[in-house]
């Protein structure tokens, strides 16, 4: 775990997570002067360490920005003020593994003690729907479509917050779907924690209405779920496989719900090679002329067995990655938590090229899969 030593203690870039004092105060402002010093390492570890800082907003529109925001810095702010000023970066720097979020303080007392929104949405259509309501009231029935929240117009708020979300390049699916999941720890993050949320809906009837819902800790909405809904376990609280195929006819499905390979070995008993192999065995015997690759809620994993997939769905040899560089040959040790390995490893494998550091010929061969070309694998789809 990479963390970043910032004064204020509060942002979480990409997997680089922050420490924060036990003792969460919310109302604690601190002085300007320190809110840009912040910014002004939050700029610097960025240019230092972010390799795709600029692929999809150019240096001179990130640093007028940055100025822009300074700017924006003139009056003391608690941290989450200052969460909501910075939020925007997210988008602009377009890397779903660089998230700016609430210091672990804000996000710990939010999830044990403060209220928030008790309904589970889902965004289709340019509409916000209620999928679950596990308020005490139970006044919104599922299917509903929220006009409006606290006066605010339901639809351009999500449009309004969905733009300011991480992302990958200009994908929209992914920070729709972040959102939706997490909309009421997100409304209390960018927006407020109310006491009570006035809606104007539109219930499943078509009939528009308007409701109060009350405010609800997240251990009280839990009970209310459990005993509401019938909520099936993820599949990682199951046994069910991670890897599965299913044939019909002459249509086959390949379900993959992760690419990470130690646990899926480890927890599942499943290796990713040896599924493969018989997979495309058994729909070359039974003559599939279709094939579907579920990848739903798939967060990713290692590199390895997208390779593999991929060798049996090309039939020419074929280079993974293009390149992989880095902005540093030896990762700063006073300005993260860096393991003895890392400090060592980095300048042992990347070496100078140009204005970047690039993995030498023996790390190229054997520590990057990807790098070195692969060959088609048998049987070949």
């Amino acid at each position: 775990m990479k963390i970043i030593k910032l004064s204020l203690l509060f942002f979480c870039i990409g997997i680089l997570h922050t420490s924060f004092a036990q003792v969460y105060t919310y109302d604690k402002k601190y002085p300007v002067t320190a809110l840009k010093k912040d910014l002004a390492i939050l700029k610097e570890q960025l240019e230092l360490n972010h390799i795709g800082l600029y692929t999809y907003t150019s240096k001179s529109e990130m640093d007028q920005y940055f100025k822009e925001l300074e700017a924006h810095i003139t009056a003391p702010m608690t941290d989450i003020e200052f969460l909501r000023l910075v939020f925007p970066l997210n988008a602009k720097i377009a890397n779903g593994h660089t998230k700016l979020v609430p210091s672990a303080g804000y996000i710990n007392t939010v999830r044990s003690t403060w209220k928030l929104l008790p309904l589970n949405v889902y965004w289709d259509q340019e509409q916000l729907y209620v999928v679950q309501d596990y308020s005490e009231s139970y006044l919104v029935k599922e299917g509903a479509i929220i006009k409006t929240i606290n006066g605010q117009d339901a639809t351009q708020l999500f449009k309004k917050l969905v733009a300011i979300f991480w992302r990958d390049g200009y994908n929209e699916t992914a920070p729709n779907t972040d959102l939706a999941d997490s909309f009421s720890q997100f409304y209390a993050y960018l927006i407020g924690i109310p006491a009570s949320f006035n809606l104007e809906i539109v219930d499943p009837k078509g009939e528009a209405r308007t409701v109060e819902v009350k405010a609800q800790t997240i251990a009280t909405s839990k009970k209310i779920i459990a005993q509401r809904y019938n909520i099936k376990k993820p599949w990682t609280e199951t046994d069910t496989p991670a890897l599965e195929l299913s044939i019909n006819k002459n249509v086959a499905t390949m379900t993959i719900r992760a690419f990470d390979k130690a646990y899926i070995r480890k927890e599942k008993k499943q290796k990713f090679k040896k599924f493969y192999k018989d997979a495309f065995t058994k729909m070359k015997a039974v003559g599939v002329e279709h094939l579907i690759i579920d990848l739903r809620d798939n967060g990713g994993g290692d590199p390895m067995p997208t390779i593999e997939l991929f060798a049996h769905l090309h039939n020419k040899p074929f280079t993974f990655y293009k390149s992989v560089t880095s902005n540093v040959q030896r990762i700063p040790k006073d300005l993260y938590d860096v393991d003895f390995f890392e400090r060592i490893a980095f300048p042992l494998a990347f070496k100078k090229k140009g204005t970047v550091y690039e993995p030498n010929g023996l790390t190229r061969l054997l520590a990057i899969p990807g790098l070195k070309p692969s060959k088609p694998n048998s049987p070949y789809y």
